[in-house]
């Protein structure tokens, strides 16, 4: 297989504003399209975020679709423990105190960082607003330092 142009990470924020942010119609069809992208290597997300989008006491729409591709998934479920820690060390402040669970921020960054640090172009796709990160951590960044 051909390896993707891009590959899109997909943090559990942006699972979540896909409800809001669609119809139900349209969401199936998302999710659809998604699922396809996965197949082919385009979108990933790791086991964390499938985790934390799927154990929700009434799961929905993408709470659903998420278990169900993590075994066509292209990429890696769990990123590499180094990048996990690298993300820790440089931008811990992604990890939010209040959560009483392994936040999956660490983790989206973790494999964006392995998937970037393979030649890989790659995107994080996220809702997130908080900014908790006070020193700037980003794709850039991780090409510089490769």
């Amino acid at each position: 297989m051909t390896p993707p142009e891009r590959v899109w990470i997909l943090d559990t924020s942006a699972l979540v504003e896909a409800k809001s942010a669609l119809s139900v119609a349209d969401q199936w069809q998302t999710f659809k399209q998604l699922e396809d992208m996965v197949r082919a290597g385009t979108v990933a997300l790791p086991r964390l975020v499938i985790r934390e989008i799927s154990e929700i006491a009434h799961p929905d729409l993408p709470g659903a679709w998420a278990p169900g591709v993590r075994d066509i998934q292209q990429h890696p479920l769990d990123p590499e423990w180094e990048h996990v820690q690298r993300v820790m060390a440089e931008a811990g402040d992604v990890v939010d105190p209040n959560k009483t669970k392994d936040d999956a921020d660490p983790y989206v960054l973790a494999l964006a960082l392995q998937l970037a640090l393979q030649g890989l172009d790659v995107s994080v796709v996220t809702e997130d607003r908080v900014d908790r990160n006070r020193t700037p951590f980003c794709h850039a960044d991780l090409r510089r330092r490769r």
